[in-house]
Protein backbone atom coordinates (compact mmCIF):
# COMPACT_ATOMS: atom_id res chain seq x y z
CA UNK A 1 0.00 0.00 0.00
CA UNK A 2 3.18 2.64 0.94
CA UNK A 3 4.36 1.69 -2.47
CA UNK A 4 1.73 2.70 -4.28
CA UNK A 5 0.88 5.98 -2.31
CA UNK A 6 4.86 6.58 -3.50
CA UNK A 7 3.87 5.80 -6.96
CA UNK A 8 0.79 7.46 -6.97
CA UNK A 9 2.65 10.92 -5.54
CA UNK A 10 5.55 10.84 -7.80
CA UNK A 11 3.32 10.86 -11.10
CA UNK A 12 1.12 13.94 -9.98
CA UNK A 13 4.79 15.35 -9.24
CA UNK A 14 5.56 14.34 -12.72
CA UNK A 15 2.28 15.54 -14.14
CA UNK A 16 2.88 18.81 -12.24
CA UNK A 17 6.45 19.57 -13.32
CA UNK A 18 5.15 18.73 -16.92
CA UNK A 19 2.45 21.25 -16.90
CA UNK A 20 4.54 23.98 -15.29
CA UNK A 21 7.37 23.08 -17.95
CA UNK A 22 4.61 23.48 -20.58
CA UNK A 23 3.69 26.70 -19.57
CA UNK A 24 6.81 28.41 -19.07
CA UNK A 25 7.70 27.00 -22.49
CA UNK A 26 4.22 29.01 -23.76
CA UNK A 27 4.83 31.45 -20.72
CA UNK A 28 4.36 34.49 -23.78
CA UNK A 29 1.26 33.97 -26.18
CA UNK A 30 0.18 36.50 -28.79
CA UNK A 31 -3.57 36.49 -29.68
CA UNK A 32 -4.49 38.30 -33.15
CA UNK A 33 -7.82 38.79 -34.79
CA UNK A 34 -8.48 38.59 -38.58
CA UNK A 35 -11.56 39.82 -38.86
CA UNK A 36 -14.81 41.01 -37.11
CA UNK A 37 -13.95 44.35 -35.99
CA UNK A 38 -13.25 47.37 -38.22
CA UNK A 39 -12.01 49.68 -35.85
CA UNK A 40 -8.25 49.22 -35.74
CA UNK A 41 -7.08 51.07 -32.18
CA UNK A 42 -10.58 48.91 -30.62
CA UNK A 43 -8.47 45.84 -32.75
CA UNK A 44 -5.11 46.26 -31.21
CA UNK A 45 -6.75 46.98 -27.64
CA UNK A 46 -8.21 43.54 -27.53
CA UNK A 47 -5.40 41.85 -28.75
CA UNK A 48 -3.27 43.59 -26.38
CA UNK A 49 -5.28 42.55 -23.59
CA UNK A 50 -6.36 39.07 -24.25
CA UNK A 51 -2.19 38.56 -25.16
CA UNK A 52 -1.43 40.27 -21.18
CA UNK A 53 -4.14 38.09 -19.57
CA UNK A 54 -2.56 34.62 -20.91
CA UNK A 55 1.01 35.25 -20.50
CA UNK A 56 0.10 36.57 -17.12
CA UNK A 57 -2.05 32.83 -16.52
CA UNK A 58 1.05 31.22 -17.81
CA UNK A 59 3.40 33.35 -15.44
CA UNK A 60 1.07 32.38 -12.55
CA UNK A 61 1.79 28.57 -12.99
CA UNK A 62 5.03 29.00 -13.51
CA UNK A 63 5.40 30.82 -10.11
CA UNK A 64 2.28 28.55 -8.37
CA UNK A 65 1.08 32.23 -7.59
CA UNK A 66 -1.94 32.54 -5.47
CA UNK A 67 -3.25 35.13 -8.08
CA UNK A 68 -3.37 36.61 -11.69
CA UNK A 69 -1.66 39.91 -11.71
CA UNK A 70 -3.70 42.38 -14.33
CA UNK A 71 -3.52 46.05 -14.78
CA UNK A 72 -7.26 47.74 -14.73
CA UNK A 73 -6.44 48.71 -17.68
CA UNK A 74 -6.64 45.39 -19.05
CA UNK A 75 -9.73 44.10 -17.39
CA UNK A 76 -12.48 45.42 -15.47
CA UNK A 77 -13.15 44.95 -11.72
CA UNK A 78 -16.22 42.72 -12.00
CA UNK A 79 -13.72 40.74 -14.77
CA UNK A 80 -11.00 40.43 -12.75
CA UNK A 81 -12.70 39.49 -9.43
CA UNK A 82 -14.39 36.27 -11.62
CA UNK A 83 -11.05 35.49 -13.47
CA UNK A 84 -9.51 35.42 -9.35
CA UNK A 85 -12.47 33.20 -8.45
CA UNK A 86 -11.94 30.79 -11.44
CA UNK A 87 -7.60 30.68 -10.80
CA UNK A 88 -8.66 30.01 -7.16
CA UNK A 89 -10.91 27.04 -7.86
CA UNK A 90 -8.67 25.51 -10.67
CA UNK A 91 -5.38 27.35 -11.94
CA UNK A 92 -5.33 27.09 -15.70
CA UNK A 93 -2.94 27.82 -18.54
CA UNK A 94 -2.99 28.58 -21.92
CA UNK A 95 -1.19 25.69 -24.22
CA UNK A 96 -0.43 27.59 -27.13
CA UNK A 97 1.80 30.51 -27.69
CA UNK A 98 -0.17 31.99 -30.96
CA UNK A 99 -4.40 32.26 -30.83
CA UNK A 100 -5.71 33.69 -34.29
CA UNK A 101 -9.36 33.75 -33.74
CA UNK A 102 -12.14 36.10 -35.15
CA UNK A 103 -14.51 38.29 -33.10
CA UNK A 104 -18.34 38.11 -32.68
CA UNK A 105 -20.78 40.16 -30.77
CA UNK A 106 -22.64 38.46 -27.83
CA UNK A 107 -26.46 39.11 -27.55
CA UNK A 108 -25.70 41.72 -25.20
CA UNK A 109 -23.97 43.58 -27.87
CA UNK A 110 -20.12 43.25 -25.99
CA UNK A 111 -17.36 42.01 -28.39
CA UNK A 112 -16.22 38.65 -27.94
CA UNK A 113 -13.45 35.96 -28.82
CA UNK A 114 -13.83 31.81 -28.58
CA UNK A 115 -12.17 28.77 -28.62
CA UNK A 116 -9.02 30.11 -26.57
CA UNK A 117 -7.57 26.73 -25.46
CA UNK A 118 -6.64 26.33 -22.24
CA UNK A 119 -5.63 23.62 -19.44
CA UNK A 120 -7.15 23.09 -16.14
CA UNK A 121 -5.34 21.74 -13.10
CA UNK A 122 -7.59 19.31 -11.17
CA UNK A 123 -6.88 18.26 -7.68
CA UNK A 124 -7.99 14.19 -8.26
CA UNK A 125 -6.98 14.73 -11.95
CA UNK A 126 -3.93 16.20 -12.99
CA UNK A 127 -4.19 15.23 -16.79
CA UNK A 128 -7.15 16.79 -17.40
CA UNK A 129 -8.35 17.66 -21.12
CA UNK A 130 -8.26 20.71 -23.02
CA UNK A 131 -11.21 23.56 -22.32
CA UNK A 132 -11.74 26.51 -24.55
CA UNK A 133 -12.55 30.21 -22.79
CA UNK A 134 -14.15 33.11 -24.54
CA UNK A 135 -13.11 36.52 -23.92
CA UNK A 136 -15.66 39.09 -23.86
CA UNK A 137 -14.70 42.78 -24.36
CA UNK A 138 -16.36 46.57 -23.80
CA UNK A 139 -16.29 49.49 -26.34
CA UNK A 140 -12.81 50.31 -24.55
CA UNK A 141 -11.60 46.86 -25.49
CA UNK A 142 -10.96 46.12 -21.39
CA UNK A 143 -11.81 42.51 -21.24
CA UNK A 144 -15.25 42.36 -19.42
CA UNK A 145 -16.15 38.75 -18.97
CA UNK A 146 -14.82 35.42 -19.33
CA UNK A 147 -16.78 32.27 -19.93
CA UNK A 148 -15.88 28.43 -20.03
CA UNK A 149 -17.08 27.05 -23.96
CA UNK A 150 -19.76 24.85 -24.96
CA UNK A 151 -20.96 23.77 -28.17
CA UNK A 152 -24.02 23.76 -29.97
CA UNK A 153 -24.66 22.11 -33.42
CA UNK A 154 -27.41 24.08 -35.59
CA UNK A 155 -29.38 22.08 -37.85
CA UNK A 156 -27.88 21.29 -41.48
CA UNK A 157 -30.82 23.50 -42.29
CA UNK A 158 -30.47 26.22 -40.43
CA UNK A 159 -26.78 26.41 -42.10
CA UNK A 160 -28.52 26.74 -45.14
CA UNK A 161 -30.95 29.39 -44.34
CA UNK A 162 -28.46 31.34 -42.36
CA UNK A 163 -26.41 31.19 -45.93
CA UNK A 164 -29.05 32.05 -48.47
CA UNK A 165 -30.18 35.14 -46.04
CA UNK A 166 -26.43 36.07 -46.02
CA UNK A 167 -26.28 35.99 -49.86
CA UNK A 168 -28.76 38.43 -50.19
CA UNK A 169 -26.69 41.29 -47.85
CA UNK A 170 -23.95 42.11 -50.47
CA UNK A 171 -22.25 44.68 -48.25
CA UNK A 172 -22.24 43.12 -44.78
CA UNK A 173 -20.07 44.19 -42.31
CA UNK A 174 -16.95 42.54 -40.68
CA UNK A 175 -19.03 41.60 -37.64
CA UNK A 176 -21.70 40.24 -39.74
CA UNK A 177 -19.78 38.39 -41.84
CA UNK A 178 -18.13 36.96 -38.75
CA UNK A 179 -21.31 35.70 -37.18
CA UNK A 180 -21.73 33.39 -40.49
CA UNK A 181 -18.24 32.49 -40.84
CA UNK A 182 -17.99 31.50 -36.83
CA UNK A 183 -21.39 29.49 -36.50
CA UNK A 184 -19.83 27.31 -39.80
CA UNK A 185 -16.70 27.06 -37.59
CA UNK A 186 -18.35 25.69 -34.67
CA UNK A 187 -20.74 22.96 -36.86
CA UNK A 188 -17.57 21.81 -38.17
CA UNK A 189 -15.68 21.35 -34.78
CA UNK A 190 -18.92 20.33 -33.55
CA UNK A 191 -19.32 17.69 -36.29
CA UNK A 192 -16.08 16.22 -35.30
CA UNK A 193 -17.08 14.80 -32.17
CA UNK A 194 -19.27 16.71 -29.81
CA UNK A 195 -22.67 15.17 -29.49
CA UNK A 196 -24.82 18.16 -29.10
CA UNK A 197 -27.45 19.83 -31.10
CA UNK A 198 -29.81 23.23 -31.46
CA UNK A 199 -33.81 22.93 -32.43
CA UNK A 200 -35.00 25.73 -31.75
CA UNK A 201 -37.32 25.98 -35.64
CA UNK A 202 -39.66 28.59 -35.38
CA UNK A 203 -41.29 29.31 -38.40
CA UNK A 204 -42.95 32.71 -36.83
CA UNK A 205 -38.89 33.90 -36.81
CA UNK A 206 -36.63 34.22 -39.83
CA UNK A 207 -32.80 32.65 -39.63
CA UNK A 208 -31.03 35.28 -38.31
CA UNK A 209 -33.74 35.82 -35.66
CA UNK A 210 -33.46 31.88 -34.56
CA UNK A 211 -29.55 32.73 -35.03
CA UNK A 212 -29.65 35.47 -32.27
CA UNK A 213 -31.39 33.39 -30.25
CA UNK A 214 -29.60 30.66 -30.12
CA UNK A 215 -26.45 33.06 -29.31
CA UNK A 216 -28.13 34.12 -26.48
CA UNK A 217 -28.75 30.49 -25.10
CA UNK A 218 -25.17 29.69 -25.29
CA UNK A 219 -23.78 32.86 -23.90
CA UNK A 220 -26.38 32.13 -20.89
CA UNK A 221 -25.28 28.95 -20.67
CA UNK A 222 -22.01 29.51 -20.41
CA UNK A 223 -22.01 32.03 -17.97
CA UNK A 224 -23.98 29.26 -15.73
CA UNK A 225 -21.71 26.53 -16.11
CA UNK A 226 -18.66 28.92 -15.27
CA UNK A 227 -20.32 30.70 -12.32
CA UNK A 228 -20.52 27.22 -10.61
CA UNK A 229 -16.91 26.93 -11.49
CA UNK A 230 -15.85 30.16 -9.86
CA UNK A 231 -18.49 29.34 -7.07
CA UNK A 232 -20.27 32.40 -7.82
CA UNK A 233 -23.03 31.91 -5.39
CA UNK A 234 -24.96 35.49 -5.95
CA UNK A 235 -24.84 34.99 -9.94
CA UNK A 236 -26.33 31.65 -9.54
CA UNK A 237 -28.67 32.69 -6.34
CA UNK A 238 -30.27 35.49 -9.68
CA UNK A 239 -30.21 33.33 -12.02
CA UNK A 240 -33.17 31.00 -10.47
CA UNK A 241 -36.64 31.66 -9.93
CA UNK A 242 -38.15 32.32 -6.45
CA UNK A 243 -40.50 29.75 -7.39
CA UNK A 244 -37.83 27.43 -9.00
CA UNK A 245 -38.46 23.46 -8.72
CA UNK A 246 -34.92 21.78 -8.23
CA UNK A 247 -35.03 18.04 -8.81
CA UNK A 248 -33.14 15.25 -8.33
CA UNK A 249 -33.11 11.59 -9.02
CA UNK A 250 -32.27 8.93 -7.16
CA UNK A 251 -31.96 5.02 -8.08
CA UNK A 252 -34.74 3.12 -6.00
CA UNK A 253 -33.68 0.30 -3.84
CA UNK A 254 -35.15 -2.83 -2.55
CA UNK A 255 -34.17 -4.79 -0.11
CA UNK A 256 -33.92 -8.09 -1.03
CA UNK A 257 -34.82 -11.49 0.05
CA UNK A 258 -33.38 -15.14 -0.99
CA UNK A 259 -36.19 -16.46 -3.39
CA UNK A 260 -38.28 -13.56 -3.78
CA UNK A 261 -37.44 -12.22 -7.46
CA UNK A 262 -40.64 -13.48 -8.57
CA UNK A 263 -41.87 -10.85 -6.03
CA UNK A 264 -39.92 -7.82 -7.09
CA UNK A 265 -40.36 -8.20 -10.65
CA UNK A 266 -44.24 -8.05 -9.85
CA UNK A 267 -43.80 -4.92 -7.65
CA UNK A 268 -45.82 -1.48 -9.62
CA UNK A 269 -42.11 0.44 -10.06
CA UNK A 270 -41.94 3.72 -12.60
CA UNK A 271 -40.27 3.05 -16.01
CA UNK A 272 -37.54 4.42 -14.68
CA UNK A 273 -36.72 2.87 -11.54
CA UNK A 274 -35.94 6.36 -9.61
CA UNK A 275 -37.14 7.94 -6.49
CA UNK A 276 -38.20 12.01 -7.56
CA UNK A 277 -36.72 14.86 -4.56
CA UNK A 278 -38.01 18.20 -5.26
CA UNK A 279 -36.63 21.06 -3.20
CA UNK A 280 -37.09 24.73 -3.43
CA UNK A 281 -34.65 27.37 -4.84
CA UNK A 282 -33.86 28.42 -0.54
CA UNK A 283 -32.85 25.13 0.04
CA UNK A 284 -31.31 24.42 -2.60
CA UNK A 285 -28.82 27.66 -2.54
CA UNK A 286 -28.13 27.16 1.03
CA UNK A 287 -26.76 23.50 0.28
CA UNK A 288 -24.84 25.05 -2.20
CA UNK A 289 -23.19 27.24 -0.10
CA UNK A 290 -22.17 24.71 1.77
CA UNK A 291 -20.28 22.66 -1.07
CA UNK A 292 -18.82 25.86 -2.37
CA UNK A 293 -17.16 26.14 1.23
CA UNK A 294 -16.09 22.60 2.03
CA UNK A 295 -15.14 22.06 -1.33
CA UNK A 296 -10.95 23.67 -2.54
CA UNK A 297 -11.62 22.26 -5.89
CA UNK A 298 -14.27 22.37 -8.13
CA UNK A 299 -15.13 21.91 -11.81
CA UNK A 300 -18.27 21.24 -13.79
CA UNK A 301 -18.13 20.43 -17.46
CA UNK A 302 -21.07 20.60 -19.77
CA UNK A 303 -21.36 17.94 -22.62
CA UNK A 304 -23.86 16.85 -25.52
CA UNK A 305 -25.86 20.26 -25.13
CA UNK A 306 -29.28 20.09 -27.05
CA UNK A 307 -31.77 23.03 -27.00
CA UNK A 308 -35.46 22.73 -27.42
CA UNK A 309 -37.89 25.29 -28.08
CA UNK A 310 -41.49 26.01 -27.27
CA UNK A 311 -42.59 27.29 -30.50
CA UNK A 312 -44.10 30.88 -30.20
CA UNK A 313 -42.75 31.74 -26.82
CA UNK A 314 -39.26 32.13 -25.16
CA UNK A 315 -39.53 29.28 -23.24
CA UNK A 316 -36.15 26.51 -23.60
CA UNK A 317 -35.35 23.48 -22.56
CA UNK A 318 -31.48 23.02 -22.34
CA UNK A 319 -30.52 19.06 -21.99
CA UNK A 320 -27.09 18.18 -21.28
CA UNK A 321 -24.37 15.61 -19.56
CA UNK A 322 -23.07 17.43 -16.48
CA UNK A 323 -19.79 16.05 -14.71
CA UNK A 324 -19.03 16.97 -11.20
CA UNK A 325 -15.86 17.28 -10.02
CA UNK A 326 -14.71 18.24 -7.02
CA UNK A 327 -12.37 17.66 -3.98
CA UNK A 328 -15.35 15.63 -1.56
CA UNK A 329 -17.54 14.73 -4.32
CA UNK A 330 -17.80 13.52 -7.82
CA UNK A 331 -20.82 12.41 -10.12
CA UNK A 332 -21.95 12.17 -14.13
CA UNK A 333 -25.68 12.36 -14.66
CA UNK A 334 -28.10 14.22 -16.88
CA UNK A 335 -29.14 18.14 -16.31
CA UNK A 336 -32.35 19.65 -17.28
CA UNK A 337 -32.82 23.18 -17.09
CA UNK A 338 -35.74 24.89 -18.28
CA UNK A 339 -35.29 28.68 -19.04
CA UNK A 340 -37.63 31.71 -19.14
CA UNK A 341 -36.69 33.92 -21.92
CA UNK A 342 -38.85 36.77 -22.08
CA UNK A 343 -37.36 39.34 -20.45
CA UNK A 344 -34.53 40.34 -22.59
CA UNK A 345 -32.49 41.20 -20.07
CA UNK A 346 -33.09 38.49 -17.39
CA UNK A 347 -33.10 35.21 -18.10
CA UNK A 348 -34.23 32.88 -15.93
CA UNK A 349 -33.94 29.21 -14.64
CA UNK A 350 -37.64 27.65 -13.18
CA UNK A 351 -36.67 24.18 -13.35
CA UNK A 352 -33.33 22.13 -12.54
CA UNK A 353 -33.92 18.74 -12.88
CA UNK A 354 -30.83 16.30 -12.61
CA UNK A 355 -31.22 12.40 -13.01
CA UNK A 356 -28.15 9.53 -13.95
CA UNK A 357 -29.90 9.15 -16.91
CA UNK A 358 -31.31 11.17 -19.73
CA UNK A 359 -35.50 10.95 -18.48
CA UNK A 360 -36.34 14.28 -18.37
CA UNK A 361 -37.67 16.22 -21.77
CA UNK A 362 -39.83 19.14 -22.67
CA UNK A 363 -42.84 16.61 -22.13
CA UNK A 364 -41.99 16.23 -18.65
CA UNK A 365 -43.15 20.03 -17.75
CA UNK A 366 -46.13 20.64 -20.46
CA UNK A 367 -48.27 21.16 -17.47
CA UNK A 368 -45.99 23.97 -16.05
CA UNK A 369 -45.37 24.92 -19.75
CA UNK A 370 -49.45 25.41 -20.34
CA UNK A 371 -49.55 27.75 -17.06
CA UNK A 372 -46.03 29.57 -18.09
CA UNK A 373 -47.92 30.40 -21.45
Amino acid sequence: MQKITVFITMLVCCLLIHEIMQAQENQSVSVRITVGIKDKDLKSKMEYNSSTLLSNLNSAVQKNAKNVKLDNKIATPEAKKKIDALWEATKLFCTESEIITVCRTTASGELQIRKIPVKMRRAKDPDAEAELLSLNFNQEGQISDVSININIEMPEQYESAMNKEAETKTENNDINQTELETTKNDLAADRNGNDAAVNIDDKSQTPSESFAEENRIRDFIEKFRTAYNCRDIYYIENVYSNNALIISAKRKTIQQIPNTDQIVKSLNVDKYGYDFQVSTKEKYIKALRQVFKRNEFLNVKFDSVQVEKVAGYKIYGVSLYQRWNSTTYNDKGYLYLLIDCTKEDEMQVFIRAWAPEKVFGLYSFSEFITRKR
